[in-house]
């Protein structure tokens, strides 16, 4: 039996939506999925039972890898849970949570009673690769999930539209550079509209008083916004992909590590908050960008379920 563990349950950031969307795409019809129990709450005793019972536990998309994992929390993971996952989890474009120092003893013992040594890992960066190989862990490097039916992020031919379509990340405020951001696009467009991919983005949009033009933090709403003729300007990650998903033009300032990464690995249209004079380059030029999947990596990975079946 394979089941999944889904960063979505229980969570309050739309992105996670979007990571199960595309995780449940990676694995149709290749790896039937019996059940979906959470990783953001505990797992219960009748999660423990199914999670007992399983064969595979697939986990997706997320950036639940820490070097502090009992500090950060990303993954709820406690004795008994560790217990029934033990040597089942096998990541599908996990991240690293932040740049950090080498994963203390706790964290070793955790993913290392977790994580599968029978499988190789598919993980969305080449800084997570190295973290996991570090730890004896067979991994590719494969991007986020998200990412696999992306080629280019094209600007189209009928010019710039008239709105842009912005995020901003709550948990990593920044009163200057976000303002600046919030400042040049409206130079550049008639309309801006803050979609909060999390609720608490919204509070902040309010603490920046930009939220006169506000959607609701739903992914419907944000995929009505999609199909109008709009740009995607923001510093979320998943926000961005889902909008070049959809055939929208964007950009992405990243505000941490991961977009960094990705960017870095695949030429996802990515500049660092900060980077003013590129960011505002390439508002102005609203270049195409082609997107490189490691396609090789992910065919590779795949590759090694082509004899599993469901239990």
């Amino acid at each position: 039996m394979i089941i999944l563990l889904d960063p979505s349950i229980a969570s309050s950031n739309v992105g996670d939506q979007i990571i199960r969307q595309k995780v449940d795409a990676a694995l149709h019809a290749r790896l039937p999925i019996a059940a979906a129990l959470p990783t953001q709450v505990r797992l219960g005793h009748a999660d423990r039972l199914i999670a007992r019972k399983a064969d595979l536990a697939i986990i997706g998309g997320t950036n639940l890898l820490s070097s502090n994992m009992p500090f950060y929390q990303q993954w709820k993971l406690d004795p008994a849970s560790i217990h029934a996952l033990k040597g089942k989890v096998l990541l599908l474009g996990v991240g690293w949570w932040q740049y950090q120092e080498e994963p203390n003893a706790y964290t070793r013992w955790v993913l290392g009673q977790v994580l599968s040594r029978d499988h190789v890992h598919s993980v969305r960066d080449e800084y997570t690769k190295q973290k996991l190989e570090n730890l004896g862990f067979q991994a590719r490097n494969t991007a986020c999930p998200t990412m696999w039916d992306l080629r280019n992020v094209t600007a189209g031919t009928t010019g710039r539209p008239t709105t842009v379509v912005v995020t901003l990340t709550d948990y990593n405020k920044d009163r200057v550079e976000d303002p600046w951001l919030i400042d040049l696009l409206h130079r550049h467009y008639d309309r801006v509209v803050v979609w909060p991919q999390a609720k608490r983005d919204a509070a902040y949009a309010r603490e920046l008083r930009v939220d006169d033009d506000m959607t609701a933090p739903t992914l419907d709403a944000f995929d009505e916004l999609l199909t109008q003729n709009v740009d995607y300007i923001g510093t979320r990650l998943h926000g961005g992909i889902r909008a070049f998903d959809r055939g929208v033009w964007g950009l992405i300032v990243a505000v941490d590590n991961r977009a960094l990464e990705i960017g870095r690995d695949t030429g996802l249209p990515v500049h660092a908050r900060g980077d003013r004079a590129s960011i505002e380059a390439s508002v102005e030029a609203r270049i195409t960008r082609r997107v490189d999947l490691p396609q090789g990596e992910i065919d590779a990975w795949r590759a090694q379920f082509e004899t599993v079946t469901a239990g």
